[in-house]
């Protein structure tokens, strides 16, 4: 993929193969120069947990060390409308509530 400045993405439209996301930037500075995707950055910050919820089990628990206080957690289930009652949150830990259901869940933590 070309390089993108950010002159060409403010004037006219990049080359329909480049997104910001694939953009590579070009950044120098004192230490010499780097280049980085707008995606590698965001790809490398986001952890992401799955597990399933046994069918009449209602909690489930999830760890990781990027559960820390100032992690924005996001959570996904498998079934529209099927949400976290309750949310507990420590250092390294996240455990989810929900109503027992008669079927497994399948259930996503996103950390950023």
């Amino acid at each position: 993929m070309a390089d993108v400045k950010i002159s060409d993405l403010t004037q006219g439209t990049p080359d329909a193969s480049t997104t910001l996301l694939e953009a590579s930037i070009l950044t120098n500075g004192s230490y010499g120069s780097a280049s980085v995707t707008p995606r590698a950055v965001v790809d490398s910050t986001i952890t992401e947990l799955t597990d399933t919820l046994e069918a009449g089990e209602t909690t489930i628990t999830f760890q990781s060390s990027a559960i820390t206080a100032d992690a924005c957690l996001e959570f996904y289930t498998d079934t529209f409308g099927v949400v976290p009652k309750n949310v507990q949150s420590v250092a390294g830990v996240v455990t989810l509530t929900f109503d027992a259901l008669s079927y497994d869940l399948g259930v996503k933590v996103r950390i950023i």
